[in-house]
């Protein structure tokens, strides 16, 4: 059976009352991405100290170091250019720092992300000629495969809209070209729907499910002509639902990986702990009705 986790920043700043809700509610596992603010990886030695200190009291484990690794990072810069997202050097130093967490806090999973989003993945002219943006993406993201693999954890390689790799066919493609066993796919069925107009379940889901090792879950209704995704409660959005049949599927091909809440939605005249509480104890319900 699947495990529930749940993204730090959807429990709120206070780590530490983040934690207890956790406890409380019966997470078991935290995606550590955002802490008092700041995103895991940047840190301090002294704050790490104090997480680990944190999290020591607790009964809930680490399942993911999420550090934002090429987040819309641009392709076509150079590696060393700086940009508003820093530069793919620095992106590789920051992989580095996830590997020293992730060996830390016992987490086998690090998120990376495939670059900002460009117009196709066909040869671009800022690029030379005949360079095509897919093998830029491809050249760009072997480095930390290696490193990966020599520090035996595993890249979750995310389909996000944001980025080139918006669909969890094209993470597939990613991997089966980088022949690494280190990276697999970190689904979020939702951002594959807004990428591509089709619910990605089944035909994504048949082509990709091998690779599975994490799942963000949310609902939440999608206006793919105006580009916009609206944050909702749990089953106030379009796709809880359609959830229900991934769970199911989840549940009979015996994933044991985590279904990790990704919920962004703030009630009124309330917090987005409130939020996650309300997602957390109807999929709680839901999951139950499975078992």
């Amino acid at each position: 059976m699947f495990k529930i986790g749940a993204a730090t920043f959807s429990l709120g700043s206070d780590f530490a009352v983040a934690l207890d809700s956790a406890d409380e509610w019966g997470v078991e596992y935290l995606d550590l991405r955002d802490v008092w603010g700041q995103n895991i990886a940047d840190l301090s030695d002294e704050q790490i100290e104090e997480v680990e200190r944190l999290l020591k009291k607790h009964k809930c484990k680490v399942g993911l170091i999420s550090p934002w690794v090429f987040f819309r990072l641009p392709l076509t810069k150079t590696e060393d250019e700086i940009t508003p997202r820093g530069t793919y050097t620095g992106h590789l130093e920051k992989f580095r720092r996830s590997i020293e967490l992730a060996k830390r806090f016992g987490a086998k999973y690090i998120r990376v992300f495939g670059f900002e989003t460009e117009v196709d993945l066909t040869p671009h002219p800022l690029l030379g000629e005949g360079v095509g943006v897919w093998d830029l993406i491809i050249s760009r993201l072997k480095p930390v495969a290696r490193m990966a693999e020599e520090a035996e954890v595993v890249i979750a390689l995310e389909d996000c809209h944001y980025t080139n790799l918006g669909t969890g066919v094209l993470v597939k493609d990613a991997i089966r070209v980088l022949g690494s066993n280190n990276v697999k796919v970190l689904w979020d069925p939702v951002n594959s729907y807004f990428s591509s107009g089709v619910w990605p379940y089944p035909e994504e889901y048949e082509e990709i499910k091998d690779d599975i090792v994490f799942i963000d879950i949310k609902d939440k209704i999608v206006d793919r002509q105006r580009r916009a995704l609206y944050h909702k409660a749990w089953g106030e959005g379009e796709l809880a639902e359609r959830w229900e049949e991934i769970l199911k599927r989840l549940v009979l091909d015996k994933y044991e990986g985590v279904v990790s809440m990704e919920v962004a939605y703030i009630p009124e005249d309330g917090t987005i702990l409130d939020g996650t509480r309300q997602t957390f104890y109807a999929l709680k319900e839901l999951v139950a009705s499975l078992a």
